[in-house]
């Protein structure tokens, strides 16, 4: 299966004790996300966009150079 995967990591991070009340705020966010989502760490509380794309091996190189841009 091909995919890229596609992440951008935002330049902060939870303490622990406050990421109970951000993991509902990511939950609401991601209900009026089309495509992605967003995601938080449990290791360190970084919080990051995530977005997958199916890709196949015929996909020209093209078409991948449209995508990145």
């Amino acid at each position: 299966l091909g995919a890229m995967l596609f992440t951008c990591a935002l330049e902060t991070k939870v303490p622990g004790s406050q990421r109970p009340k951000v993991y509902p705020l990511l939950a609401m966010a991601n209900e009026r996300t089309w495509v992605g989502h967003f995601d938080m760490s449990s290791q360190d509380g970084s919080i990051s966009f995530r977005y997958a794309l199916l890709v196949r091996d015929s996909t020209s190189n093209d078409a991948l150079e449209d995508i990145m841009d």
